[in-house]
């Protein structure tokens, strides 16, 4: 099962990409203001993510594919990219 986090952008250094399903910090999503990424991982949490803070969402940290569409489809949570 693929799972996901919410992390401060300023903790992407910490992160070792070969735990994770992305691949680079390039493929991370970010926020519209870029303070915030999505990890994506398969399973439990890996060891990459001990000692990163990831942001609590709706009561959770770690989160399904559909809660995480759920947040960033949500115009208040800041992750819909703007109209031009």
């Amino acid at each position: 099962m693929i799972n996901y986090a919410i992390i401060q952008a300023t903790e992407i250094p910490k992160l070792d990409f070969t735990q994770l399903c992305n691949d680079n910090a390039n493929s991370l999503a970010y926020n519209n203001d870029k303070t915030l990424v999505i990890i994506k991982f398969k399973g439990k949490p890996p060891k990459t993510l001990q000692g990163v803070k990831s942001e609590v969402v709706n009561g959770k940290t770690i989160h399904t594919q559909q809660e995480i569409r759920e947040i960033i489809t949500n115009p208040i949570n800041g992750w819909l990219m703007e109209q031009k």
